[in-house]
């Protein structure tokens, strides 16, 4: 995020699609992207995304966005027109089933006692 770059609005897409999947009880350490892209005086370099299909159901996960303020407002711009808004049925239906990042860390562990054998 710190490297000079040709274009002034060169992009790094961060997909945090794997930040838990890990088959030991050794879940890895999520990197500040964008802490340390503000702090690399590229503030609007980093766009974040990442969901639980994986993790759930594939294509019925709940994703998320992340980035600068500047990037935020730049992508609801434009978001707004092609969804009527997320499936919050779908959001509560993983509230109630994860609960919270332990939740989803618990879920993993079970998926590592189903693929770890084979």
């Amino acid at each position: 995020v710190q490297m000079r770059t040709a274009a002034p609005d060169f992009r790094l897409f961060w997909d945090n699609a794997y930040a838990v999947h890990t088959l030991t009880l050794d879940f890895p350490r999520q990197v500040d992207v964008l802490g340390l892209a503000a702090k690399a005086g590229n503030p609007n370099r980093p766009y974040v995304f990442a969901s639980t299909s994986k993790i759930t159901f594939a294509g019925g996960g709940v994703s998320f966005f992340g980035g600068s303020l500047g990037n935020i407002a730049w992508y609801l711009q434009y978001a707004g027109k092609k969804s009527i808004g997320p499936d919050k049925v779908n959001q509560l239906r993983h509230l109630r089933f994860f609960g919270d990042a332990d939740g989803v860390r618990l879920h993993r562990l079970r998926h590592q006692q189903i693929l770890a054998p084979k």
